[in-house]
């Protein structure tokens, strides 16, 4: 039991595939790892999980709107079904924590954002004016998007290797590179929290 980050470094120090969520979270494959459960549609994201006491197999309402994350624990008397591959860069513990700085200082900014955002589409609806607030595809705002995002914990992010690419940075991690990022992680704040200063003036 336990998330599947936790699974998959307790099983030989592998990482977890996010990315891999959207192939396993199926009914039909899940059921491939526990057979004779029934597959039950829920909006959490500790699935697939199979829920043995009940016989039920938990999987995502829609795993593309609210997908399952790595970090996510199983619900109660569940374990979760992971997809886990071999860490290709293993990550120091002055490494990880520059990380976790990242991500905090990245929802501060998104809710400060966010607020902003809102506000400017007030006003232009209520005076009818157009508004440079981005928005995706379907018309939703991409900062509250990108907020409830890195508060449910579906985004990480990681300092590259010299002459990498975040493609290839990502693709370590056995994750993706998203473009809809760097219009925030390109801020003064949060690369500061990425790359802190030393004393001798040598960033870190």
């Amino acid at each position: 039991a336990g998330s599947c980050s936790h699974v998959c470094t307790s099983h030989d120090a592998r990482v977890c595939a996010r990315d891999w969520f959207l192939f396993i979270d199926v009914c039909s494959v899940a059921q491939k790892a526990f057979p004779n459960l029934r597959c039950s549609e829920v909006s959490q994201a500790g699935v697939p999980a199979a829920v043995e006491e009940r016989a039920e197999l938990r999987i995502s309402h829609d795993s593309k709107a609210d997908p399952p994350t790595c970090e996510a624990e199983p619900p109660p008397h569940g374990v979760r079904l992971c997809a886990c591959v071999p860490a290709v860069n293993k990550r120091d513990i002055v490494t990880t924590l520059g990380e976790t700085a990242v991500s905090d200082v990245v929802k501060k900014v998104l809710e400060e954002l966010d607020a902003s955002d809102r506000l400017e589409l007030s006003r232009a609806k209520l005076s009818g004016a157009t508004h440079q607030v981005p928005v995706e595809a379907d018309g939703a705002q991409l900062s509250t998007r990108l907020l409830t995002d890195v508060s449910a914990g579906r985004v990480s992010f990681f300092k590259s290797q010299v002459t990498e690419t975040c493609e290839a940075t990502c693709k370590t991690q056995a994750l993706k590179c998203s473009p809809r990022w760097f219009g925030v992680v390109n801020r003064c704040e949060v690369l500061m929290a990425a790359f802190p200063q030393a004393p001798d003036g040598t960033y870190l």
